[in-house]
């Protein structure tokens, strides 16, 4: 008998909610964890049980299903070992490379842009799934073969043996090493520092080149070589207001906002960054109905996005139980880039600004 057709029979509900062994079938099954009340209640299927199973506190199979899942993820995330997570950020203090977000190497690290992950249904056990953004890769990109610049135009370098030490700009590590060196704030101590070989800019055109990205419009060097010699050169130059063009191969970087606004609307994006693997995809699959995961490069971020279904009224209730265990939602992170990806006008040299168009 169907569980429709039971509840239309003859047989009032007081009579069957009385009987005996109802209850001692749903105590037998399911003792003390079968009214599913440490579930919230937006993770359960929206369908609630028929009155008998809420009766004899038999929960269908399906929502058992999602009160186990629930159970599991809330227990690894409470027992996992956690590293604090690193805000998503635009750029960091410094003039060198390790000031420097690299969202480029974002789309680096899922082989055509294929997003893995698991889905399911109320009727289905969980499949592995993936998705492809329709707009495209994260972050687009133009070069510049022979971009004309000047030496002062610099704001950051990308390799440096003083990498680990900090400085608010190009000039004042420039003024550093002057200082050692005692070059003379002239003509004469200019020409000197440009003739220093590892200036590969001047002495191996080809060998280093530029990047400019929008959501860093600083004007990098990606040198192998030459750093301290490049930035005592700009400090002196600036001083004189002595012009030095130089040229190379610029790249130009910028976040594909389509992309990441197609990502934003379509799901909740949890920063997660574990010491032991913890979670289970398959069991907020089960809940959510998909779960997805976008790995960070180290250039970016430690650790990985989850993907939950925006849909889903399941997925708030998993981007808080994460965030309670210092897993947080970061889509406002991410809005943040975009809007200061907006803003370039105000952030950008003005004479830089012609590369982005």
């Amino acid at each position: 008998m169907s569980e429709s057709a039971f509840e239309s029979s003859q047989f009032p509900r007081d009579a069957v909610a009385s009987w005996p062994i109802a209850r001692l079938i749903g105590q037998a099954l399911l003792p003390k964890t079968d009214n599913l009340e440490d579930v919230p209640a937006a993770v359960l299927l929206p369908t609630p049980d028929s009155w008998w199973r809420r009766t004899t506190k038999l929960p269908s199979p399906q929502r058992l299903a999602v009160a186990t899942a629930w159970r599991q993820l809330a227990e690894s995330v409470r027992n996992a070992r956690m590293n604090a997570v690193e805000p998503l950020l635009a750029r960091r203090p410094g003039v060198f490379g390790n000031s420097q977000v690299l969202w480029e190497h974002i789309d680096n690290a899922h082989r055509h842009r294929h997003f893995d992950g698991m889905v399911a249904t109320p009727s289905s056990s969980p499949r592995a799934s993936n998705f492809e953004n329709p707009f495209g890769p994260f972050v687009l990109e133009r070069s510049i073969d022979d971009f004309q610049f000047d030496l002062t135009d610099i704001e950051c370098i990308a390799n440096s043996k003083s990498s680990d030490k900090h400085f608010e700009s190009v000039d004042a590590f420039g003024q550093h090493f002057n200082k050692q060196k005692n070059s003379p704030v002239n003509e004469a101590g200019l020409q000197a520092l440009l003739t220093h070989r590892e200036i590969r800019l001047i002495h191996s055109p080809g060998a280093d080149h530029l990047k400019l990205s929008a959501w860093d419009p600083r004007l990098t060097v990606c040198n192998s070589g030459g750093s301290h010699h490049l930035a005592a050169a700009q400090m002196i130059a600036r001083h004189l207001e002595r012009p030095v063009p130089l040229s190379g191969r610029l790249y130009v970087r910028w976040l594909n906002e389509a992309a990441w606004t197609w990502l934003l609307s379509n799901f909740w994006v949890v920063h997660v960054n574990w010491k032991d693997s913890f979670w289970s995809c398959r069991d907020v699959a089960v809940m959510t109905g998909a779960c997805y995961a976008l790995r960070l490069p180290t250039h970016v971020a430690q650790g990985e996005l989850i993907l939950l279904p925006r849909q889903s009224e399941a997925s708030a209730a998993v981007v808080d139980l994460f965030g309670e265990y210092s897993c947080p939602e970061v889509s406002a992170d991410l809005r943040r880039l975009l809007e200061a990806q907006r803003s370039l006008t105000t952030r950008c040299a003005p004479r830089l600004l012609g590369c982005f168009q």
